[in-house]
């Protein structure tokens, strides 16, 4: 009985121990803007930080470590305690020279600022700037998929107006339809996916056709539907911000036909349907630094069919040149200020 006593004594110590252990959180202190701050280099739950933020201000918990040249970059999420709300602000950086025993901030402070944030903690990525003073406010674009107006605030990076880059848009377009003695406006409807590479499409047109040479009333015009899709490719950029792009698209669609031929009592007989046609051509579009929309100029080649009743089909060569608007969907953006705000703020400062 006694050595069964002893065995519980000993593992209640143990797991005590253990649990002592594990309440012990690796923590330095680091200085920015002159402000100390304690740097947590272990992960914490959300209990954990919650926990800690009963005797600190403000925490900053290490997310990831990276090392260029002679500059290490720590990239943290702060947590502060305002009140009885905690925010959590992610991904920002402090940078620091290799031989340097403490990380110090080297970009410019945002002087004069007052912030505010909204959403308790794990609920908001943004924090909302009132006031601005800075000479420091830059377009940035770290990871290639977004755009972004960044200023310092206590000494961390903050986005004034950012958007995601690629993803989902959806516009119209108008343009022209030139082939075989026929000219004819096109409008259309057009969603796409874009990355940086290039974009997958989808559009549907209505524009105009004329029967074949064949038919009863040969080169007579009228209305025809089709839909569209294509890839593109964009084999070299233009610019840093990839806001004007150039791209070779090949893909092939579906135009509906109709047809009407003679018949030997004096008659004609009508038919109608779809043919399949292939397409190739060049896509310009521009889009704004931190803009929601983008407009695009483009030319292709179809290479359209007239039927001929009972017999091959005609291949129409057919050139279509159009001008198109989209506008962003799905997409995550910011906008504490106005874009001719922060050029406002820009000239000023």
């Amino acid at each position: 009985m006694k050595k069964i006593k002893r065995l519980a004594v000993m593992a209640v110590v143990c797991f005590v121990t253990v649990a002592m252990n594990a309440q012990v959180v690796k923590r330095d202190i680091v200085v920015v803007n002159q402000k100390e701050y304690v740097f947590i280099t272990d992960s914490l739950s959300n209990k954990e930080i919650v926990r800690m933020l009963e005797t600190e201000d403000s925490i900053m918990l290490l997310t990831n470590e990276s090392s260029l040249n002679d500059t290490i970059c720590y990239v943290y999420d702060l947590y502060a305690k305002e009140g009885s709300k905690i925010t959590r602000y992610k991904n920002n950086e402090l940078r620091v020279a290799s031989s340097s025993h403490k990380p110090e901030v080297l970009s410019d402070v945002l002087k004069d600022s007052s912030w505010r944030t909204h959403k308790p903690l794990g609920l908001s990525d943004n924090l909302y700037v009132n006031s601005l003073k800075t000479m420091n406010i830059a377009k940035k674009n770290s990871d290639q998929d977004r755009d972004a107006y960044v200023a310092v605030v206590n000494g961390m990076p903050v986005d004034l107006c950012s958007r995601n880059r690629y993803g989902f848009s959806f516009g119209v377009y108008g343009g022209y339809k030139l082939s075989d003695n026929l000219a004819s406006p096109v409008v259309g409807l057009r969603a796409e996916y874009s990355q940086r590479w290039g974009y997958l499409a989808a559009q549907a047109e209505y524009g105009t056709s004329k029967f074949s040479k064949f038919s009863q009333h040969p080169d007579k015009e009228y209305g025809t539907f089709s839909s569209q899709f294509e890839a593109a490719y964009k084999p070299f950029e233009f610019d840093r911000f990839d806001c004007h792009r150039l791209m070779v698209f090949a893909g092939f669609g579906f135009e509906y036909y109709g047809t009407d031929s003679p018949i030997h009592d004096g008659g004609w007989i009508q038919s109608w349907g779809n043919v399949l046609y292939p397409t190739l051509g060049i896509h310009y579009e521009n889009r704004g630094f931190c803009r929601n929309y983008s407009w695009y100029l483009r030319a292709e080649y179809r290479a359209l069919n007239s039927v001929v009743q009972n017999d091959e089909l005609v291949t129409r060569h057919t050139l279509v040149a159009s001008l198109g608007v989209t506008l962003d969907a799905f997409r995550e953006m910011v906008k504490n200020f106005p874009k001719k705000v922060i050029k406002r703020l820009q000239r000023e400062y």
